[in-house]
């Protein structure tokens, strides 16, 4: 299957994302126009939609402390489907097709320098599904 790039088409891309802070989520709706020799990007919507109280402890506490992988899992989907509601919210006041998302997810655990020297790491958590 040979797949093709419309480099004049214009696209509405979503991004998702949470700092370590886990204040909001931040939803960014942009519309990408390229032409000829530039490429215009215009925001649609944005929208900060702050956790709760409960939800931030929960991200907070899998961050910094010894938890199970079940407890982990249990905070990877309801991360998961915040973004996806929060997405949905404001996609549905846009009134518009979303063609791609970029989500990285909530960063959990940042490990540049081990201890062991071994492997630097990181750890995302926010499966929907």
């Amino acid at each position: 299957m040979q797949l093709t790039f419309d480099e004049t088409r214009e696209r509405v891309v979503a991004g998702l994302m949470s700092g370590t802070s886990v204040d909001a989520i931040d939803v960014a709706l942009v519309r990408i126009t390229p032409d000829a020799t530039n490429i215009g990007v215009d925001v649609i919507a944005y929208s900060e939609i702050d956790w709760t109280c409960e939800e931030r402890d929960a991200i907070l506490r899998v961050s910094t402390e010894s938890v199970t992988a079940q407890e982990i899992a249990i905070v990877d989907r309801m991360i998961g489907e915040r973004f996806s509601s929060a997405l949905k919210q404001v996609a549905k006041l846009s009134d518009v097709r979303i063609d791609a998302i970029g989500f990285h997810g909530q960063t959990v655990a940042h490990v540049p320098s081990p201890p062991s020297g071994r492997f630097a790491s990181t750890l995302q958590l926010g499966n929907p599904y």
